[in-house]
């Protein structure tokens, strides 16, 4: 939360299937000129995916990919192996040819387990 008080970012705590970013991203009142024209900046996403919903947090960023610049994103490695997958491969399907016809997807890296007393049930994430 360090970010959360610069003047360049805006932290919103919600459920993400649940935002109507056309809403979020509309002009506010008062900041619209009769006859000037301000491109909206495009926002840029960050988030730490759960395995479970990841499929329909993606899909939903995609319906709205108009609005985002860039969206980094940590999943589990299962799932950055699929968005990754070339054609033909086992891994490939529909959350892959989806991903790739929106954006450029790539796995940055993959992190270590931390050590700890109890076991992984999860195996490692990477960043997407």
């Amino acid at each position: 939360m360090a970010y959360a008080l610069a003047s360049n970012v805006e932290v919103i705590q919600a459920d993400i299937l649940a935002i109507d970013f056309d809403t979020l991203f509309a002009p506010r009142p008062g900041t619209v000129r009769p006859g000037i024209q301000r491109a909206q900046e495009k926002a840029r996403v960050v988030g730490n995916l759960p395995y479970y919903i990841t499929s329909d947090i993606l899909l939903h960023l995609f319906a709205f990919e108009q609005y985002f610049d860039r969206v980094v994103i940590m999943v589990q490695r299962e799932v950055a192996d699929r968005l990754v997958a070339k054609p033909g491969g086992s891994e490939y399907g529909l959350l892959s040819a989806t991903a790739q016809l929106y954006a450029r997807v790539e796995k940055l890296f993959e992190l270590r387990p931390r050590r700890s007393t109890r076991r992984q049930r999860s195996t490692r994430p990477s960043f997407v």
